[in-house]
């Protein structure tokens, strides 16, 4: 059946200091939806988490706080999705769907570039 739908858990970490990752299988795109973090220790370590090569998240977690991102951010098969907990104990999920990726493609549509910054629509009142 095309154009299936299933919810993942794309990475559950409680390790410190060590990058984990998950590589979205060809043919596939993922969208994370949610990521959820808490400290497990004494606070004063930082989260870092990225899609794509870009960061979603980069900031320092304190004693028992918890952290929580709704957010709809595409992966294309081929790429990653990363998390790394630096000087600390903490646990991390990253959540979201995994689609089958009918179109194939290897990353976002391409889109033109211009010099000219487009001009807003009057908002003068009637």
């Amino acid at each position: 059946m095309s154009g299936q739908v299933y919810s993942e858990c794309f990475l559950q970490i409680a390790t410190s200091d060590v990058w984990f990752s998950y590589t979205v299988p060809p043919g596939q795109r993922a969208v994370i939806r949610d990521i959820q973090s808490t400290d497990l220790a004494g606070g004063g370590w930082t989260l870092a988490i990225t899609a794509r090569g870009t960061y979603l998240v980069n900031r320092t977690l304190q004693a028992q706080e918890h952290f929580s991102l709704d957010c709809r951010v595409v992966v294309y098969g081929g790429e990653a999705i990363a998390v790394r907990h630096y000087g600390g104990s903490g646990h991390t999920l990253v959540g979201g769907y995994l689609f089958r990726d009918t179109l194939r493609r290897s990353g976002p549509p391409p889109h033109e570039e211009s010099d000219e910054h487009p001009t807003m629509p009057s908002l003068s009142p009637r």
